[in-house]
């Protein structure tokens, strides 16, 4: 019930995820422009990295974190899917795989166009 629901609206609760993922190429050239150029935010960046909450992950890595997890969605109810016997709740899970999909191809064809192509 509220887990369908909850993905039935997926578009418009990772509504977010679209300007990230629009925005996450020139926040990685600005990252690495900083990096480059700016002794004090190199440093600050290396004394962070070695946090035990940021599990050995570089900035970079922790920046593309988002737009990776949005792929992990359908990954994961499929394995779901393939654990379900029960008709109506597989159902239910294609309902969620197809939100979740669609979600990510519109963050695709938004990065295309914005790319030009």
């Amino acid at each position: 019930g509220d887990f369908l629901r909850g993905f039935k609206m997926f578009g418009s609760l990772f509504k977010p995820y679209v300007r990230y993922c629009l925005e996450e190429e020139g926040c990685m050239e600005y990252m690495r422009g900083l990096l480059r150029d700016n002794d004090l935010f190199r440093a600050y960046v290396t004394w962070a990295e070695k946090h035990p909450q940021c599990q050995r992950l570089k900035l970079s890595d922790m920046l593309a974190k988002p737009h990776q997890r949005l792929t992990k969605y359908p990954l994961l109810l499929k394995s779901v899917l393939r654990r379900t016997d029960e008709p109506r709740a597989k159902e239910a899970v294609v309902t969620m795989i197809d939100s979740a999909e669609r979600f990510i191809h519109h963050v695709n064809a938004c990065m295309r166009q914005r790319q030009g192509g």
